[in-house]
């Protein structure tokens, strides 16, 4: 199961708002660190709804899937070099 977003119902809500209200006073009245509505903004202005979507941070991967990118890493000459800087 992954992460939830900790704003992510709110932020379309809190993006409204600064439109006639100042950051400081949306800052103050959500709790919410200048820097992530900034960043916000930003997100829906070059990337609209998409942009402020939560993503997952935590994603399941299957067994399967978890094997066969060990067995890659493994037959990759990344793992040689890892290999053999671990060893020295």
């Amino acid at each position: 199961m992954g992460r939830k977003a900790k704003y992510s119902a709110k932020k379309l809500t809190i993006l409204n708002e600064l439109s006639h209200s100042s950051i400081r006073e949306v800052t103050r009245k959500y709790l919410v660190d200048k820097t992530a509505i900034s960043l916000w903004q930003l997100l829906y202005k070059y990337q609209g709804l998409k942009g402020v979507r939560p993503t997952p941070h935590n994603p399941n991967y299957s067994k399967k899937f978890k094997s066969s990118l060990a067995q890659k890493y493994q037959k990759s000459t990344d793992f040689l070099k890892y290999s053999q800087t671990s060893v020295d």
